[in-house]
């Protein structure tokens, strides 16, 4: 049972390493190309807009943001998703540019964190 757990743990382990790796990459070059002509792009948090910046204050106070992207379609921003965590757990949030929450912390996340 034990040699069973850990190579599930292993296999989690590897999973979420090349995960990782291929965001990294992404960043890297800054873009990442989708369907239906839509396109990801790495973006600084200081050149988030504000009403973004709020919302994801209001929404996750404890948590730490490091990382920003935006969704583009093309000329117009569909949505900024912020990668935060709060020692805890991993945050993700997905933001429209005039601050509204589209994609929450999961609820049992929020319970946590209270």
């Amino acid at each position: 049972m034990r040699l069973r757990n850990s190579f599930a743990t292993a296999a989690l382990a590897a999973l979420a390493v090349s995960l990782i790796a291929n965001d990294a990459l992404a960043r890297k070059t800054g873009r990442k190309k989708r369907g239906s002509g839509e396109t990801i792009e790495a973006v600084k948090l200081r050149e988030l807009p504000a009403a973004v910046i709020e919302a994801a204050e209001k929404e996750a106070p404890d948590v730490r943001f490091t990382a920003a992207d935006r969704n583009v379609k093309g000329k117009r921003v569909e949505s900024y998703r912020l990668y935060g965590s709060n020692g805890r757990e991993h945050v993700t949030l997905v933001i429209s540019p005039a601050g509204k929450i589209l994609k929450r912390p999961h609820a049992a996340a929020r319970e946590k964190r209270k």
